[in-house]
Formats: structure tokens, C-alpha cells, sequence
């Protein structure tokens, strides 16, 4: 998402703007950089029904003859098309910040995600990895015990009440 955000706001191999890091934290090799303001909850996988987890094989290339390698034979699992992963994300916007820049850049970088743009894991030039996404909003009211109630039974397992 950071590279997808990075790669629409200045075009790819660009150095990275101030957006991205603000929406992300520091910046790319910067240890002393500021915490996100993202939380990214973990999503368990829903496999379509009928469609298990398919084991492929791999052998491993040697870069300087082309050829496979001996002994070097491996196995890998693929999820199927339609594996649905229901991801919460969830922004935090300080009263001292910008919130409507931080809003925009975490929208261009799910639109991003929504139109195929960002592959994740391994083998992505082999066209594993495409993700297509619809996001559902809420906004929570954090300077209030309501907003804090209804944030906490939130469910992060079902973001979209599925």
C-alpha cells in the first residue's frame, strides 16, 4: 500500500513525498521515524466454497547458467481466486494533524488496491498475489465514551458485517 500510495502521488522510482510517510510513519530507512497513524488488524482467509489450497512446485534457477539447480526442488500453496481476506484498517486522526490529507492518502492507496495495482506475497510476476477490494467507511467519535463503546465492539474480524 505504502509503494502503491508513493508510486500514484509522484510516479514510480520517485522519491518518496511527504503524504506517504505521514499516512505510513517515517520514512524508508528512517529508524527514528514517527508511529503510523494506520492500524492493520489481521484478516483469516475465507477459501470459496469447494476450492481447497492448491500445492504447486517450484525448482530453483541458477542465475548464472539458466538452467535448474540439482536438488533444489520445492513445494509452495496458492490460495484460490476468491479467497476473501475481510481487513480492517483503521485511521487515527490526532486534532493536531491534517485530517483530511490523511483521509485522501489512505484513500489512494486502497483505490490502488481496489483496481489491481498492488500484488501481494510471492511469484507476483507470475500473476499470483492480484487483489480486488470494496471498502466499506465508518468513523468513530473518539472524544466521546459513545464513540469509544461503539469502536471497541466493533467487530475487527467482520469489518463489513459479513
Amino acid at each position: 500500500m505504502r509503494n502503491a500510495l508513493a508510486d500514484r502521488l509522484a510516479g514510480f522510482g520517485a522519491d518518496e513525498p511527504g503524504a506517504v510517510s505521514g499516512l505510513f510513519g517515517g520514512g524508508r530507512g528512517d529508524d527514528d521515524g514517527a508511529q503510523s497513524p494506520l492500524i492493520v488488524f489481521d484478516a483469516l482467509g475465507r477459501l470459496p466454497d469447494g476450492h481447497g489450497v492448491e500445492i504447486r512446485d517450484g525448482v530453483a534457477i541458477s542465475p548464472a547458467s539458466g538452467t535448474a539447480e540439482d536438488h533444489k526442488k520445492y513445494d509452495y500453496e496458492v490460495l484460490p481466486a476468491g479467497t476473501i481476506f475481510p481487513v480492517r484498517v483503521d485511521l487515527l486522526a490526532p486534532e493536531d494533524c491534517n485530517e483530511k490529507d490523511l483521509v485522501q492518502a489512505l484513500a489512494t492507496s486502497l483505490d490502488a488496491l481496489s483496481h489491481g495495482e498492488t500484488a501481494f506475497g510471492a511469484k507476483r510476476s507470475r500473476g499470483l498475489g492480484r487483489v480486488s477490494a470494496t471498502w466499506t467507511v465508518r468513523r468513530f467519535d473518539l472524544a466521546s465514551p459513545e464513540g469509544w463503546v461503539a469502536w471497541v465492539e466493533s467487530d475487527h474480524e467482520a469489518p463489513n458485517g459479513e
